[in-house]
């Protein structure tokens, strides 16, 4: 609310609501203590229990035996009212004690007398914030106003002749200010009629018309020095409204502001300006008329002074001097643009890439069976030869099993037919024999080796198996890859437009998502000669080898590589792109 506020005194006000809404307070007041007697700014004590004629009295002896200590806060008991004391906070931005905030709390509350009392030093602080904001503004705007009136008077020097520096005036007020037009008349010496010299966006009109005469009406009923007219007509102005009435009626206009120029005691001429009543009364236009006219007067003089004189003349060939020399410089500066352009450099281009590893090995089930434990996954770090899974041996086992009971039969047969002199029958029974104890090794075999192990030291890549426990398996089925870690594999995707200056063995900065500290360096060493579709856009694919030192680099990475390619120069690394694009856009 007190952002909001426009003046002091409402800022004050909304700041004492907020307090007692928010604390709950019986009531609050804001004196300033500068003056002989405290002078009340900002009244909220109108509480039946407050309109006890001898409590305000006290307040104001209080606030009178509190002069020269009010740098803190100060809390006093009534003693007319039962359980009733005032919190006096100083709340003055310049820090000399000569504005007082006055809050009154109920006794029997301490908790509600010492949140009264912080948040009595917030709003105190608030208002030191508000007073500052306020004063930062208006010194903006003071030197905002100075600014243009400084260029304004530059413009109207350098001015040859008066009707020229006329219409500058006129132009740069419409340009400056939301007015619909400008007029400006002038006074020839020895008289007290102004004549009309140049209007805004006009450079000729014909003086004897009738809008004329009523812009000349309205020009020489200004008013008095230093005095605005206006239309409509407020309290306290001057000049003649039903001239100006005329003219906003005739321009079509909803407000009129008249000015007059004096330089000491002779007139100069005289200003009008029109527009919507928003834009001239309630705007900076007639605050910046004010303090520009003894400006424009004195440069409206002075150029009226030096018109048509040898040392004019002078005037405008040092203006034509200094134009050439401005050319000079700026043509001086155009070559050395230039010539900065066409200095040769390196073209850089920049790609996305993504990590891969150079070889890929994978683990094989060795058998038909079903897996009986897994225990690595994808990201895992393995050394050559660790157990990645096991497969079950009971089915093994259980054939073993029977094995060895056929071998014991095929062994009786085999001897019941020798003793009776079978050879045949004898020598069946020793094959079987033999093709059992055959099955038996590879059996035993198989179950030496149902473990499944690492061929080399690297990361897995692919193999999640931890919900396939217990499945079934075929000889040959891959179950992990893994690729090793010494060096990696950076595939650069390098846009189809670009190829034409890539090529193999150029350098090659990458710098991966993550790890912005270390930038690795390589070369171009394998281009692609199929494009690929990556991310929806067509690139060729080139290959740059890293070493992976500490393991820092992971398949599947992402980043930024920076291929540095044959020099061009300078306007040629910038606006090559955008000449291809037109050259394509309109095929020539």
């Amino acid at each position: 609310m007190a952002d909001r506020a426009i003046d002091p005194q409402q800022c004050r006000g909304s700041l004492i609501d907020v307090l007692i809404r928010g604390q709950k307070l019986l009531g609050a007041a804001w004196f300033n203590t500068g003056g002989e007697s405290p002078r009340l700014l900002v009244d909220r004590l109108a509480t039946p229990a407050l309109e006890i004629a001898t409590v305000r009295p006290w307040l104001e002896s209080q606030l009178a035996s509190l002069a020269g200590n009010e740098s803190s806060v100060t809390i006093s008991e009534c003693p007319h009212v039962r359980q009733l004391s005032a919190i006096f906070v100083p709340v003055d931005p310049f820090a000399d004690g000569t504005e007082v905030l006055v809050a009154l709390v109920v006794n029997g509350k301490p908790s509600v007398g010492i949140e009264a009392v912080f948040s009595a030093q917030a709003l105190g602080q608030e208002w030191n914030r508000w007073v500052a904001r306020r004063l930062t503004q208006i010194r903006t705007s003071q030197l905002q106003e100075t600014a243009a009136v400084l260029e304004l008077v530059q413009r109207l020097d350098a001015c040859p002749t008066l009707r020229e520096a006329s219409q500058t005036l006129c132009d740069s007020f419409v340009e400056s200010l939301r007015c619909q037009f400008v007029a400006v008349g002038l006074t020839k010496e020895g008289s007290a009629i102004s004549r009309l010299v140049a209007i805004s966006g006009l450079s000729d009109f014909d003086t004897r018309s009738p809008q004329v005469r009523i812009l000349e009406s309205a020009l020489n009923d200004s008013g008095e020095r230093n005095a605005i007219s206006q239309f409509p007509t407020l309290d306290g102005s001057s000049g003649n409204p039903l001239a100006l009435k005329r003219l906003s009626e005739v321009m079509g206009v909803e407000a009129i502001l008249a000015i007059s120029f004096w330089d000491r005691d002779t007139r100069i001429g005289s200003l009008v300006c029109g527009g919507a009543a928003t834009d001239l009364f309630l705007g900076s236009i007639e605050r910046l008329l004010r303090v520009a006219a003894p400006s424009i007067a004195t440069s409206l003089r002075s150029v009226a002074r030096g018109e048509g004189r040898p040392w004019r003349q002078n005037s405008s060939d040092s203006r034509r001097r200094r134009m050439l020399a401005q050319g000079a410089i700026a043509s001086g500066v155009t070559l050395l643009l230039a010539g900065i352009l066409m200095l040769p450099m390196s073209y850089r281009l920049s790609c996305h890439c993504e990590v891969e590893p150079t070889t890929r090995r994978v683990s094989l089930a060795p058998y038909d069976g079903l897996l009986e434990t897994t225990f690595a996954e994808p990201g895992d770090l393995v050394r050559e030869g660790e157990l990645l899974a096991r497969m079950e041996t009971r089915d093994i086992e259980w054939e073993l099993a029977g094995i060895e009971a056929e071998k014991q039969r095929a062994a009786k047969e085999r001897d019941t037919h020798s003793a009776g002199h079978e050879v045949a029958k004898s020598i069946l029974s020793e094959l079987e024999l033999q093709r059992l104890q055959t099955r038996e090794a590879l059996l035993k075999f198989q179950l030496e080796n149902m473990e499944i192990r690492s061929p080399i030291d690297g990361v897995i890549l692919t193999g999640s198996l931890d919900r396939r426990e217990h499945s079934p398996v075929t000889i040959g089925q891959a179950l992990y890859e893994i690729s090793p870690l010494e060096s990696v594999r950076i595939e650069v995707a390098i846009p189809a437009a670009e190829i034409p200056h890539v090529r193999t063995g150029m350098s090659v900065s990458i710098l991966i998502d993550g790890q912005p500290e270390t930038p690795l360096r390589g070369t171009v060493q394998r281009i692609s000669p199929l494009s690929e579709i990556r991310n929806d856009r067509n690139v060729f694919v080139a290959e740059v080898t890293i070493v992976n030192t500490e393991d820092r680099l992971r398949p599947g990475m992402e980043g930024t590589a920076k291929i540095t390619s044959d020099p061009h120069p300078i306007a040629w690394n910038l606006f090559h792109r955008p000449w291809e694009v037109l050259k394509t856009t309109f095929w020539f």
